[in-house]
């Protein structure tokens, strides 16, 4: 039989009860199989178990500065609350904090979404508001932007983009915090906490195929009646 909760030995569900006394059954299991999942996935190797999102050991943080004016942080502390309640430990696992902060530019208009700072901490970086004016954008770029929702119409090697409040709500979830959780992830189940182990375009794949990953639970779940 294949082996679930409920045939834990008693001593072991009483401790995994204990710190997470809240979580109904069904979700611990279905946050278990996510894991599981993930790991085959993704290749990583790491506990058996998802750690427990309870307890001292896992909590998170969530730190606002506010934005600027002219910019905004499309996710609010809510938005990331529900996000890790939905997915559980399978993104928790050694998250100390989400920081949002203000934006910094990397090169002409392309404002940086988020980044990764080891060990457990992401920072998400206020955005401008929209439409943005973004110039010398790939075609891979923009394609990108458009599966994430947003409007984009193009002149003269420039393009203004143009966002809904949801869409952008959840492109900064998914290519700004799940990204970076992604890239935390193979860091954290490999025992690496702050150097990389794999190529950059390695890690840039598998933490994409996370994303993926997560935001076709995200959507299956709300088609579900």
């Amino acid at each position: 039989m294949t082996r679930s909760l409920g045939t834990d030995p008693p001593d072991i569900r009483a401790e995994r009860r204990l710190r997470a006394p809240r979580m109904r059954r069904g979700r611990e299991e279905v946050a278990r199989r996510r894991f599981r999942r993930l790991k085959k996935e993704l290749g990583l190797e790491g506990p058996e178990e998802a750690p427990s999102a309870a307890g001292p050991a896992h909590r998170v943080d969530i730190v606002v500065v506010p934005a600027r004016k002219g910019y905004l942080h499309p996710l609010k502390p809510a938005d990331i609350k529900r996000a890790f309640e939905f997915f559980g430990p399978l993104v928790l696992y050694g998250i100390r904090s989400v920081e949002m902060r203000p934006s910094v530019r990397l090169s002409g208009q392309i404002v940086r979404i988020a980044r990764l700072q080891v060990p457990g901490r992401v920072v998400l970086y206020e955005q401008v508001q929209p439409p943005w004016t973004l110039s010398d954008l790939s075609d891979g770029s923009i394609d990108r932007l458009k599966r994430a929702g947003a409007s984009v119409e193009e002149e003269f090697g420039t393009a203004r983009v143009y966002w809904t409040s949801e869409a952008l709500r959840d492109f900064v979830l998914f290519e700004g915090l799940m990204h970076e959780i992604g890239h935390h992830l193979i860091e954290q189940h490999t025992g690496k906490r702050t150097v990389r182990v794999m190529r950059t375009a390695d890690h840039e794949h598998r933490a994409a195929a996370f994303v993926d990953m997560c935001r076709r639970a995200w959507t299956n779940a709300k088609r579900r009646p």
